[in-house]
């Protein structure tokens, strides 16, 4: 079966020229993969057809006239060749670079071996406005596939508007030169990296790609990395993600000096921070908090908690004291919106009310290990519509909906409340929530352990989904677990 039949809608297609021209011209998004292993209009790991041979892969993609999207990596192992890592198929790799160029693509994701097969100095028929590339290989692959690896962001510099970058250490010297080397990207508005980011790498990219609106930097970083971001550099900088950091050759505390001098004075709408630290002594957050703190005004949206993959253990939890210090941030009461944050084990009521305080936030998201039952009665912050809570503590959880169910009276505004829990609420809780005038609940539960759900919480499962939907009419109530 030829790449793609398997995608088409109706059997019709398999027959009938005209439509299966049709179905062809519905093909909007490409990803080609190891194996064989292909996905049409689908989401990444969808798998829905597959590669049969390196000639229909071409003239299945020169037949989609609107394919927009393309992703290509680790094109190895085609039709069963004896390939390794280091020499891709070149059959495939021939047959991609005499199509590329015809393509009307907007946007790539490719690997550095992808592109050194391919060995196509252009790789749209359009000029492209987003790039996403991941350099990586042995450092004996680095002088053969850097260079086409780098050659659609050079080719296409004048209309990148999205440019994504993950790469090993053994190539962040021909990142940084080919940065140099294109001077200039000029339309070029969200800037995703993924690297051990250097000073001279952060100032190149300051020269390059003045008008960026998002900065997301995921690695470690330098020293010197962060300051040199600071004011003048970026102007028109307003969202900054930093979801994933190390410090790199600097301590940690180093590293949130230069984050301060990085933010100082400027004007965010969006700011993502997440903790990494393996020892809760070794990030304070009142640090962090401060540094944000030297925003000319906190942004619109601020996220701050600690790397998800870690659990919910706390090297960002904030205590009462950051709380308050929060709270007298510039702009805490007039621009902020939207507050992610997690909480340490001793806050306390004083520090819900410091949230209370926040007259105009209209979406929070707590995370905490667990809720003393003292934090929560009463409930204080009311000013909501949205609101989120994180625990694992099965007690705890119960708590929560226990003292928003004694507050409904002042959560007039609450209007959608989700909760990420170790384990199915109980019937008891019903009443809570009942009590809420709620248009959407979404209840997402993760088992504890890895081991097979016991089916006593599968039917607690399904308990709840029955006594959530006679909760509140139509279809508010959501009850999901990944594992089931």
């Amino acid at each position: 079966m030829a790449l793609g039949e398997e995608c088409f809608p109706h059997p019709l297609f398999r027959v009938c020229r005209r439509l299966r021209s049709a179905s062809f011209d519905a093909v909007t998004r490409v990803s080609l993969y190891e194996e064989g292993y292909a996905f049409v209009n689908g989401d990444e790991y969808d798998a829905n057809t597959g590669i049969d041979s390196v000639e229909d892969v071409g003239r299945f993609l020169l037949g989609c006239r609107n394919l927009r999207t393309l992703r290509i990596r680790s094109l190895y192992e085609i039709e069963d060749e004896l390939t390794t890592r280091e020499t891709p198929t070149v059959r495939f790799g021939a047959a991609l670079g005499e199509c590329l160029p015809y393509l009307p693509l907007h946007t790539l994701h490719a690997d550095s071996a992808a592109l050194a097969s391919v060995s196509a100095r252009s790789v749209s028929a359009t000029p492209l406005r987003e790039l996403h590339l991941e350099l990586e290989g042995e450092p004996k692959e680095q002088e053969e596939q850097v260079e086409p690896a780098l050659e659609p962001l050079k080719t296409h510099a004048a209309t990148l508007q999205v440019l994504g970058v993950t790469t090993e250490e053994s190539f962040a010297p021909g990142f940084e030169a080919a940065v140099r080397q294109v001077a200039s990207l000029p339309r070029l508005r969200r800037l995703v990296l993924s690297c051990t980011m250097s000073a001279q790498l952060m100032s190149a990219l300051c020269v390059a790609c003045p008008a960026v609106t998002t900065l997301d930097l995921t690695g470690s970083f330098c020293r010197g990395a962060l300051s040199a971001l600071a004011l003048p550099a970026l102007p028109s900088l307003s969202d900054v993600q930093i979801p994933f950091t190390g410090p790199g050759d600097i301590t940690h505390r180093e590293w949130i000096s230069e984050l301060a001098s990085m933010l100082h004075d400027r004007v965010l709408d969006h700011l993502f921070l997440m903790s990494t630290a393996e020892d809760e002594d070794e990030e304070d957050p009142a640090e962090v908090i401060a540094a944000v703190s030297q925003l000319a005004q906190l942004p619109r949206a601020l996220r701050y908690y600690t790397n998800e993959d870690q659990g919910i253990a706390s090297s960002a939890g904030l205590d009462d004291e950051c709380l308050a210090r929060l709270v007298a941030a510039p702009g805490a009461a007039t621009t902020l919106r939207s507050l992610s944050i997690e909480l340490y084990e001793d806050v306390t009521v004083a520090g819900m009310e410091m949230l209370g305080k926040l007259a105009l936030l209209q979406r929070l998201h707590l995370r905490a290990p667990f809720f003393p039952e003292d934090v929560l009665q009463p409930w204080v912050i009311t000013q909501v519509s949205e609101l989120k809570v994180t625990c694992y503590d099965p007690l705890s959880m119960e708590d929560v909906v226990t003292a928003l169910g004694a507050a409904a009276p002042a959560l007039t505004r609450l209007t959608h409340l989700k909760m990420h829990a170790s384990e199915p609420l109980p019937p008891s809780a019903a009443a809570g929530l009942g009590a809420l005038s709620l248009r959407t609940f979404d209840f997402l539960w993760f088992p504890a352990r890895e081991d097979p759900i016991p089916l006593t919480m599968r039917a607690a499962t399904r308990k709840m989904r029955v006594w959530a939907a006679r909760l509140w009419r139509g279809n508010v109530a959501t009850i999901r677990c990944p594992e089931f």
